[in-house]
């Protein structure tokens, strides 16, 4: 009786949990609603719903309030997700990736203190996170490349601006001008403006 009364402490709380677990059984538009009533807690897995029921724009429209032109990524829950936006404001294009939060995490970490010895006034720490294997610079690029750009790369013009927005705190370290294509050695940044 105990557990049924903290878990209606919190109300947003309570309809996450009922929406976790109604997905867990397929019963995604019923776990839908429940996630709506979650409130901001609720955002990652109204994504991961919407990016199930095949939803792209509304799924998007969870991380922010008007769509701009360019490359879009979000972690959402341990999945990546990538759209691509057109001029006209609508999703042309999108990559899911399962599990790639914690891998994604990783690299980026790695790169940073790869980086940092070049970097002025750099306070990174010289360890990355527990239990990972060092890995070198140009591989964490290339992976990352291939894992976050080379999905659009038919789409995206040479020599055109290419706009990227993270919608997820922990991508927004990922030194995207540097990252390389294990097919083309020239960064991002040379090949798109």
């Amino acid at each position: 009786m105990s557990q049924a009364s903290s878990d209606t402490s919190n109300p947003d709380q309570l309809h996450l949990s009922l929406a976790e677990s109604l997905a867990a059984i397929e019963r995604i538009d019923e776990a839908y609603d429940e996630a709506k009533q979650a409130g901001s807690i609720g955002s990652s897995l109204r994504e991961l719903l919407l990016v199930r029921m095949g939803k792209l724009q509304e799924a998007l429209m969870e991380r922010t309030d008007h769509l701009m032109p360019g490359l879009h990524f979000s972690l959402c829950r341990l999945d990546l997700h990538c759209w691509m936006v057109n001029e006209y404001n609508q999703v042309s294009a999108f990559c899911g990736q399962s599990g790639a939060a914690k891998q994604l995490e990783k690299l980026v970490a790695c790169i940073m203190q790869e980086l940092a010895p070049k970097l002025e006034n750099s306070n990174i720490s010289d360890d990355c996170d527990e239990g990972l294997e060092m890995i070198e610079l140009t591989e964490a690029s290339e992976y990352l490349y291939d894992a976050l750009i080379s999905p659009f790369e038919s789409e995206l013009v040479p020599t055109q601006a290419v706009h990227i927005y993270c919608h997820s705190p922990s991508i927004l370290n990922i030194p995207w001008s540097l990252l390389t294509s294990t097919s083309n050695p020239i960064p991002l940044f040379e090949r798109f403006r």
